[in-house]
């Protein structure tokens, strides 16, 4: 799996476990009620939209995954 889109699935509480999930480019949680997500200790995302929601966030090892791609809440980019 390249991309995972639960964009707007309001009902959506769970924690978002891709761990496993080593070829992940692409997630987008925006409008979700997550709050946290779980990544491969080190892979290639290079696109991330989570909730303001989100209390545990760790990032290792994802050199593709910048401040201009990183957006938590609407539009709030880090």
């Amino acid at each position: 799996m390249r991309k995972l889109d639960v964009t707007n699935c309001s009902i959506l509480t769970s924690p978002l476990q891709l761990g496993n999930c080593s070829n992940i480019e692409e997630i987008y949680a925006s409008g979700t009620a997550i709050t946290s997500v779980e990544l491969p200790s080190s892979g290639y995302v290079k696109v991330m939209q989570v909730p303001n929601t989100i209390k545990t966030l760790i990032i290792t090892n994802h050199p593709n995954l910048t401040d201009d791609n990183l957006v938590i809440g609407t539009g709030r980019e880090l």
